[in-house]
């Protein structure tokens, strides 16, 4: 097994075993289908680059390059993770969504410790898109998108985590119980150039 250096990813690695990893390299980046017309993508967090964030309040110039393709195959919608923030946002004809997260949604601009209640957002999110998949034709048939927020047992999920030794368990938390990141200051990758984390040895 590979070993990063980095005793969070080393701990996940540990956990899934080689047998699903090795399953996991053969998986592309992203994935295309068609739905009631339009042509979906997805992928975790950019087509090239899975170490990019894009978060809810960049910019549409930056957002645009969601739908950038090198063989002039444009999405009409792309879904997304990664940043752990559900939001759909149109432009130019396009939709672009988060799907959420099913475990640990965050605010990244929330800042604000007057509010002392963060249970509205400390919720697993996830979505569901509806319509006829794999048809092609346009305005045959309808498509449907719809955010889901589902509250769960926080107080489980932490022991759980805690017997199980996950790693920066304190900042692992601090997110589930008040939705702030980790990171106190935003470090944005812009980069849709990906670039392989650097391996300290095998073993």
């Amino acid at each position: 097994m590979i070993n990063y250096g980095n005793p969070t990813i080393d701990w996940y690695k540990e956990k899934l075993g080689n047998e699903r990893i090795n399953i996991m390299k053969k998986w592309s980046f992203y994935h295309d289908f068609y739905m009631s017309g339009n042509l979906i993508r997805m992928f975790h967090s950019t087509k090239e680059n899975p170490w990019a964030y894009i978060y809810d309040f960049d910019n549409v110039d930056v957002k645009k390059k969601m739908f950038d393709d090198k063989n002039n195959i444009v999405p009409d919608i792309v879904l997304y993770a990664h940043i752990h923030i559900q939001y759909m946002q149109k432009f130019y004809n396009k939709t672009l969504l988060n799907v959420g997260s099913v475990s640990n949604a965050v605010e990244i601009l929330n800042h604000d410790d007057t509010i002392q209640d963060m249970s509205k957002t400390t919720q697993s999110y996830y979505t569901i898109i509806e319509g006829e998949y794999q048809e092609k034709e346009k305005s045959k048939h309808s498509l449907s998108i719809q955010f889901v927020k589902v509250p769960y047992d926080i107080n489980k999920e932490l022991e759980m985590a805690k017997n199980n030794k996950v790693p920066q368990i304190e900042d692992y938390i601090k997110e589930l119980s008040t939705a702030k990141y980790r990171k106190d200051t935003i470090s944005q990758n812009k980069s849709f150039e990906y670039t392989p984390p650097k391996l300290k040895n095998k073993i």
